[in-house]
């Protein structure tokens, strides 16, 4: 009788449980086509989620994927109460869910996991970082003290193998730093890669943008970012730089007696470079995403225009260009056709929802010519189509500054899928086709082609475009009311699949479009859209950023626990949190010259004569008189103890 009794209790508690954990349970981002060969993570707040749904402090996390509990590490995570929780996912999963509740919340250090860079910090592998001789590496508890011994620059460095295994893939790259040199630092701190041959390839793991600010003294910097490995690399190589200021005062303004105190100092605590790819959270809004061209399971497609107004482009360089100053001569690392090319789309359009009549299918742009600090020379390809004439215009500049222009009749039908593709090859002639019947056929005699080998361009990057619109123009991805932006220029409506830019004309006569498409030698941008803005090239650093305009961030505001919807994000923003309204306004409709600036500015003098402890104010005099900058002295004989604030 106790046997029995025991063993309904147990599972009358068991039910309960099950029951409290599936109250708590949300839908993760998730696509059966996502690449399950790196592990993921995703971003939460516990607190946030207690607060709003309930959960329980302290709770602990489950991840199931179709039902099935896979194995979880929490981390801490990189926003103030979050964790990252980080799982691997077996291929072929249709559903990933989290719930909440039960046992302990339990956190492990990130940097000790799948770690390329485990140990680099121990003192008994200082040996193996290149140092220069006037270079000081001193082991410490929880990690290594570099100090430079003069003003001249200096870089330390490691270099570890990289799994082949791991080539092309997501990973996380994490630093802790702290500064003791008695000027803010601002050196560099970086995850370079390297070929088979040792070669340096030209994308940094990460931005170095994010890793290179100014780091105060004497405080803590932690860096958490998201990276790719190269298609290429096989070795991973860290780079610290020293950099030392010679000045006669430290931070806070104060007579140095020994400048040996600005020598570059800098403790690293933490290097890490881990295989994972990222997840939202909350998942995407589901109204970026339709159902895809080919009606397959996990084909989805990306919606233009819409609830959102979003319009798609991305940059046809890499990070190595507008981050590191790399100048492409190889058309195998650039994400558009530098001669001979092909664009192709499938599109899905609702033309009577569009502002006005003309559409931008297609759109290669220079918006600035970056090694000069210039405006743009603007389109270097264009297809439009004017939904009122019917008229599809294709466009086309070449390397001399010569239009290159065609029009002719093409129906375009409303809410059925088409393919469209344009395809070009200098002295010779240009095609469009739709559905895969030529549409229009343009000579180009005497077009002269873009040669990014030829040595006598010192800058490459700035001979062609910059950017690719897909459905939008340049004008058109401007959020309404700021500058740059077109009402005449609107937004397709629709949905766009199976993006394609390649080297060479792809197609020899008429052709079915295919309804998937395969990365090759010759892809030199491919977005599938398959619930992510993100693309793959056929070379170079494999991997494209898209960029998204729309009038809300990507991911949904309401987070669906359990049976119920809670608001994890504001609905709206606040008009003074609104970049929109706040950042995107120009109040100078004709901006100022220098020479204005210098006869406008005048400055202003203040003294005062005050005790430690004491608190001085001065107000702006007049309206319409701004600071440009403040300086604070002490002007006094007496060296001061403690600095001013």
């Amino acid at each position: 009788m106790n046997e029995i009794v025991h063993f309904a209790v147990a599972e009358v508690v068991a039910a309960a449980m099950m029951s409290a954990m599936a109250a708590n349970t949300m839908d993760l981002e998730w696509n059966e086509r996502y690449d399950t060969s790196v592990p993921y993570e995703v971003e939460l707040n516990p607190v946030k989620l207690e607060k709003l749904a309930g959960v329980a402090k302290g709770s602990g996390f489950v991840v199931k994927a179709d039902g099935r509990e896979l194995e979880v590490m929490a981390f801490a995570g990189k926003a103030p109460n979050t964790i990252d929780l980080r799982f691997g996912v077996p291929a072929g999963a249709k559903r990933l869910t989290c719930e909440a509740g039960e046992g302990v919340l339990e956190l492990v250090d990130s940097s000790q996991v799948d770690n390329l860079f485990a140990g680099a910090l121990e003192a008994v592998n200082v040996r193996k970082w290149n140092v220069p001789g006037d270079v000081k590496a001193m082991p410490e508890k929880g990690g290594i003290l570099f100090s430079g011994t003069s003003f001249t620059s200096r870089t330390v460095s490691y270099t570890v193998d990289m799994p082949e295994r791991l080539a092309g893939k997501p990973v996380k790259v994490e630093f802790d730093v702290m500064s003791r040199s008695k000027m803010v630092w601002g050196g560099i701190l970086c995850v370079k890669q390297l070929d088979a041959a040792g070669k340096e390839l030209p994308d940094s793991v990460s931005d170095p943008r994010w890793t290179n600010q100014m780091r105060p003294p004497r405080k803590f910097t932690a860096y958490r970012e998201d990276g790719m490995i190269h298609p290429r690399a096989r070795k991973l190589r860290v780079d610290i730089g020293l950099r030392s200021v010679d000045r006669d005062i430290d931070q806070y303004g104060m007579p140095l007696k020994e400048k040996s105190g600005l020598y570059a100092q800098l403790f690293v605590s933490r290097i890490a470079v881990r295989p994972a790819a990222q997840l939202p959270f909350p998942k995407y809004d589901d109204a970026f995403f339709a159902d895809g061209v080919s009606g397959e399971p996990g084909d989805r497609a990306l919606v233009l225009g819409g609830k959102y107004g979003g319009g798609f482009w991305y940059q046809t360089h890499s990070q190595a260009c507008w981050a590191e100053g790399y100048e492409f001569r190889d058309e195998q690392e650039c994400f558009f056709p530098t001669k001979s090319g092909t664009v192709e789309a499938w599109f899905k359009a609702d033309w009577a929802k569009m502002a006005g009549n003309d559409a931008t299918l297609f759109q290669y742009y220079q918006g600035y010519v970056a090694s000069e600090w210039q405006q743009g020379k603007g389109d270097f390809m264009a297809l439009r189509w004017n939904r009122a004439s019917r008229k599809l215009s294709l466009m086309l500049r070449d390397a001399a500054g010569r239009k290159f222009q065609k029009s002719a009749m093409v129906e375009l039908p409303e809410g059925k899928w088409f393919h469209v593709a344009a395809q070009w090859k200098p002295g010779a002639e240009a095609q469009v086709f739709v559905n895969g019947k030529v549409a229009m056929t343009m000579p180009l005699d005497g077009f002269k082609e873009f040669d990014i080998t030829d040595r006598t361009i010192k800058h490459p990057n700035d001979i062609a475009g910059m950017e690719f619109f897909l459905g939008a123009d340049v004008h058109g991805t401007r959020l309404p009311e700021t500058p740059g932006s077109k009402a005449e220029a609107p937004l397709l409506e629709g949905v766009v699949d199976c993006f394609r830019a390649s080297t060479g004309c792809r197609y020899a006569g008429e052709f079915v479009p295919a309804k998937s498409l395969a990365l090759d030698g010759d892809t030199r941008a491919m977005f599938n859209f398959d619930r992510s803005f993100d693309g793959a090239s056929g070379g170079g650093s494999g991997f494209i950023l898209g960029c998204y305009r729309a009038s809300s961030d990507r991911v949904d505001h309401e987070l669906r626990i359990g049976g119920k919807k809670v608001q994890y994000f504001p609905a709206n923003n606040l008009p003074e949190n609104d970049p929109a309204v706040v950042l995107d306004i120009n109040n100078y409709p004709v901006m100022p010259k220098a020479e204005e600036y210098t006869a406008a500015r005048r400055e202003v003098r203040r003294s005062f004569d005050m005790n430690s402890g004491e608190r001085a104010m001065y107000d702006c005099p007049a309206s319409g008189v701004y600071p440009d900058y403040v300086e604070i002295a002490n002007t006094g004989d007496t060296t001061l103890v403690y600095p001013l604030v």
